[in-house]
């Protein structure tokens, strides 16, 4: 599996891919975004669709989010661009809502704020999700490279 596009640069399986995850079953997967990207801090999330994640998180915090791995993917994105526990971001911010075209996104942590930027993939038997905090030379409208 691997999609090239312009708009969010390389998805595949691989390690060769500068940002990484592991489906359930341990396979890897990357991204690589579009050269010249003036990326601050950048992320990637992947799980297969056939993986029910937990059902206690899935009640708890989701609710009648569907599908539930679509939204988990961007919710891990914003964590790991936070630099916080999924579960903690989940406990202060609440669940991300998936879009599967570029959008923006103020969030904080504790007195900074972050515009986030991300997009998630239907991969076919995945979904990934893709964000990034851009440059400081960027600031927080959407990056025009």
């Amino acid at each position: 599996m691997l999609k090239a596009d312009p708009s969010v640069g390389c998805v595949g399986e691989g390690r060769e891919f500068p940002y990484r995850s592991y489906d359930h079953r341990g396979r890897v997967f990357g991204w690589a975004p579009p050269r010249g990207w003036p990326l601050h801090r950048a992320a990637f999330d992947i799980e297969a669709k056939a993986f029910e994640g937990s059902a206690c998180v899935r009640a708890r915090y989701f609710g009648r989010l569907s599908p539930f791995l679509l939204h988990w993917t961007s919710t891990e994105v914003a964590a790991k661009l936070l630099d916080v526990p999924i579960l903690t971001y989940l406990k202060d911010h609440g669940a991300v809502t998936a879009s599967q075209d570029w959008r923006g996104m103020d969030t904080r942590r504790g007195r900074a704020s972050a515009r986030i930027w991300m997009r998630s993939i239907d991969l076919g038997e995945h979904w990934a999700t893709i964000g990034f905090i851009p440059s400081a030379s960027q600031g927080s409208s959407w990056p025009t490279w």
